[in-house]
C-alpha cells in the first residue's frame, strides 16, 4: 500500500471513531434528560426497573454498541435493555474484565466526575472472550452511564 492510501485509511478511521464517541455522548445526554431515568423512577420498585428496559434499548439505531447500561450511585443494580444486574454478577459473570476488578468498578462508578473511556481490553462476556472499549458518561452526580462497544467477538 501507499503512503498516501494508509493516512487516508487512518482519517477514514479517525472520523468513524471520532462520530461513535460523539454519539456515545448523545447517547448519554438522552438517557441523563429522560425524566423516567431518574435515579428514583428507576430505584422505586421493580415494576420501574422492568419499565427502563425499553427506555435503554440504544442498541437498535446503534449497531456498534454492545450495551447501554444506567446506574444509581450507591445502589446495588445495574439496568440494561437486556436485563437488571447486580453489580457482582455483572462484573464477574456476564462480562468479566481481568483489568477492572469489581471494587474498582464499583469505586469508578461511584466516584467518577467526568466522561472515561476505557482502553480496549480483553473481557469474558458471557463465555465468549473478545476485545471490548468501555464508556462510562457521568451527565449527573446521583447516576451514570455505561456504554460497551466490541471491538472483536
Amino acid at each position: 500500500m501507499s503512503k498516501k492510501t494508509n493516512q487516508e485509511m487512518l482519517s477514514q478511521l479517525s472520523e468513524s471513531v471520532d462520530t461513535k464517541i460523539i454519539e456515545m455522548n448523545k447517547i448519554a445526554a438522552r438517557i441523563s434528560a429522560n425524566p423516567d431515568l431518574t435515579p428514583y423512577a428507576v430505584s422505586k420498585d421493580f415494576y420501574s426497573a422492568y419499565l427502563t428496559k425499553p427506555l435503554l434499548d440504544y442498541k437498535v439505531s446503534n449497531d456498534f454498541l454492545h450495551e447501554v447500561l444506567f446506574y444509581v450511585r450507591g445502589e446495588s443494580l445495574l439496568y440494561s435493555s437486556v436485563s437488571t444486574y447486580r453489580i457482582p454478577t455483572f462484573i464477574n459473570d456476564i462480562y468479566r474484565y481481568p483489568g477492572w476488578p469489581e471494587p474498582e468498578f464499583r469505586r469508578d462508578l461511584n466516584s467518577i466526575a467526568k466522561p472515561v473511556l476505557r482502553p480496549a481490553e480483553e473481557v469474558t462476556f458471557m463465555g465468549t472472550s473478545g476485545s471490548v472499549s468501555s464508556a462510562i458518561c457521568c451527565r449527573f452526580r446521583q447516576a451514570v452511564s455505561i456504554l460497551t462497544v466490541p471491538l472483536c467477538f
